[in-house]
């Protein structure tokens, strides 16, 4: 009867299992049922190899049919259902079925492998915290099965006290680092992330920030180092921060930091037209995307967004990757043109209303006048990045008549603040210029020196429009080219890298556990087939004269102990002195005693495992070396 529950309780907990993934309970209870009747039959039926089989095939095509007929294959909520579901079901009858065999194929371990294959199909589907639990039940009482069925090893009640410590303290770690693994990490990681956020803000040294200082972007302009990776086409520019005010040479935005939570996607997009934009360094909580963006993606799913269309990540949420397609903005669209967006300092509108008329002359719309001041900009200003600057005056006026030669904060700058005196609403925007292709994976790569300022204007007809007065042909990063055949193939191989320690990531706890389970199996196979080469091994040595090569081991490491056999002792008597004996621990001479005694029936009695013999007497053997 014990040993008809040792062997009946892995079944029935994978059993249990399916029941609690499907959650249906007609095929719940027919599931149950036939693990009642399973168990209450026992071990009846003496069938042969190939009877074993077939019944087998019978069983789990039973239990299939079952699942088809009684769990919807599209199931609602999060629960076991479809292809996953009729292999769970197949499997978990044919681990009962195999219960009413005297003599199962295989032994414990086949059985132990048909319920670590239960499970992984069960961790297809979120479990909501029981999987976990039933797995490790589940596979606990598995080994402890092929445990009972090992003769060679000694009962629990006869290890001595260092060993079951050791047991209870391995268990008590396994279990100990399951729960930090599988509940505590993600919750640290959030909190972590959090408190991260709010001790040192929300942008790293990359020049976006909430606000803008004149001539603050010129040591990154020359930094090689790497922030985004964009996949897909149809991008040139990815915005960040947007600023609509101006004070002597610094810009800021009006709106603050975004707060408003907006519910986007969840994951990848699967459009052909979809991009997608992963960070790599920097920019920490900007989500970066271009002013025509629609249907945005992103792996938590949520984000905020600010009246001027800044979208940035939500606490706890690093926003490494984000999907969209190009299109027109509609959720996130930038708010109208307010008070701000035509806002001149007055110590400086005359000197600007000035230059904007002659920058604009001949134009016959208030667009078309701040179009023909970008051209002007373009054409009559020299791109720099060093560059003089005379003190207390404007830096925005410094640069359009005393020093003209500046990088791309002083041309978006003379262009807004231009095009406001020409009466066009206008904001500064911070982002990246995207046009290094990386020709080993096709991807776009974006450095620190990308980093770019520009200008939203607003149209009548169209709305906010990008328009930028940086002459292009001074800027050769910002033009289209291809990364430099080391530089892509580093980057390729990190891609690589990344990409397989993502795949990783996005397995759900079942499903990584599944490829434990898998090793696992892997392993006890691996050990069953060295055991029969053991075994044959053993054999042919038991149809020769004389001791066996591990007896010989046995009885040198007994006799430096102090334990030698006697010229005329018999293995049993020896084997009860060893037992009786001072001179070892409880637990090593009962584990001596036990070898003896197995050793004594295989070679001379031809009973019991000899390959487990074999294994068993060279533990012994290294116990008291």
């Amino acid at each position: 009867m014990r040993a008809r529950a040792v062997h009946g309780l892995p079944p029935t907990l994978a059993a249990l299992a399916v029941v609690m993934a499907t959650r249906q309970p007609i095929h719940g209870a027919c599931l149950l049922a036939a693990a009642g009747l399973t168990l209450a039959a026992g071990p009846a039926f003496a069938l042969g190899p190939s009877a074993q089989r077939l019944t087998l095939v019978f069983g789990a095509m039973l239990g299939g049919v079952l699942a088809g007929l009684l769990v919807p294959s599209a199931p609602q909520t999060q629960t076991l259902g479809g292809v996953w579901c009729i292999a769970a079901t197949a499997l978990a009858m044919a681990t009962l079925v195999r219960l009413t065999f005297a003599r199962p194929e295989g032994g414990p371990r086949a059985g132990f492998a048909l319920n670590v294959l239960t499970l992984l199909s069960v961790g297809q589907v979120r479990a909501h915290g029981y999987f976990l639990p039933m797995a490790a039940l589940t596979l606990g009482a598995g080994l402890l099965a092929m445990r009972y069925d090992d003769p060679t090893r000694p009962p629990w009640r006869l290890l001595g006290a260092r060993a079951r410590a050791a047991g209870v303290a391995i268990g008590a770690g396994a279990l100990a680092f399951t729960l930090l693994m599988g509940w505590g990490l993600p919750r640290l990681h959030t909190l972590a992330m959090q408190r991260f956020l709010q001790a040192y803000g929300e942008s790293a040294t990359t020049g976006l920030d909430d606000a803008l200082e004149l001539g603050a972007l010129s040591s990154m302009l020359q930094s090689e180092e790497m922030v985004l990776r964009v996949y897909g086409r149809g991008v040139d520019r990815v915005r960040g921060a947007v600023y609509d005010r101006y004070d002597r040479g610094r810009w800021r935005s009006s709106r603050g930091p975004a707060h408003t939570i907006l519910r986007v996607g969840t994951g990848p997009l699967r459009q052909r037209d979809a991009v997608m934009v992963e960070r790599v360094g920097g920019v920490r909580g900007w989500v970066m995307i271009p002013l025509g963006a629609t249907g945005l993606s992103t792996e938590e799913g949520a984000v905020r967004v600010d009246p001027l269309g800044v979208v940035r990540s939500i606490p706890g949420d690093p926003a490494v990757r984000v999907w969209f397609r190009p299109g027109v903005r509609v959720a996130m669209a930038p708010s109208p043109p307010g008070v701000d967006d035509l806002s001149v300092p007055a110590a400086i509108r005359p000197r600007l209303t000035e230059i904007a008329e002659r920058f604009s002359a001949g134009a016959t719309t208030p667009f078309e006048r701040v179009e023909r001041i970008a051209d002007a900009l373009r054409t009559r200003y020299r791109y720099a990045l060093q560059f003089e600057r005379t003190p207390r005056v404007d830096p925005v006026i410094d640069f359009l008549d005393r020093h003209p030669q500046g990088h791309c904060e002083f041309f978006a700058s003379s262009l807004a603040l231009l095009g406001r005196a020409a009466g066009v609403p206008t904001r500064v925007v911070g982002g990246y210029r995207v046009a290094e292709r990386n020709p080993l994976g096709d991807y776009f790569v974006v450095r620190e020196k990308n980093a770019h300022a520009w200008v939203e204007a607003w149209d009548v007809a169209r709305g906010w429009v990008t328009l930028d007065a940086t002459p292009e042909s001074e800027v050769p990063q910002n033009v289209g080219h291809e990364s430099r055949w080391w530089a892509a193939l580093g980057d390729g191989l990190a891609v690589m890298a990344g990409q397989s320690k993502d795949w990783f990531e996005r397995r759900t706890t079942e499903q990584r556990l599944g490829v434990a389970l898998v090793l696992l199996v892997g392993w006890l196979a691996w050990r069953t087939w060295r055991a029969r080469g053991e075994a044959a091994e053993t054999k042919a040595a038991l149809a020769q004269e004389g001791p066996l090569p591990c007896w010989e081991a046995l009885s040198a490491a007994l006799t430096a102990r102090g334990v030698a056999r006697a010229p005329d002792e018999t293995l049993e008597r020896y084997a009860a002195r060893v037992s009786s004996s001072d001179v070892l621990a409880p637990g090593l001479r009962e584990e001596s005693a036990a070898a003896i005694r197995a050793y004594a029936a295989v070679r001379y009695g031809a009973e019991g495992d000899a390959g487990a013999m074999v294994r068993k007497t060279d533990e012994v053997v290294r116990s008291l070396r």
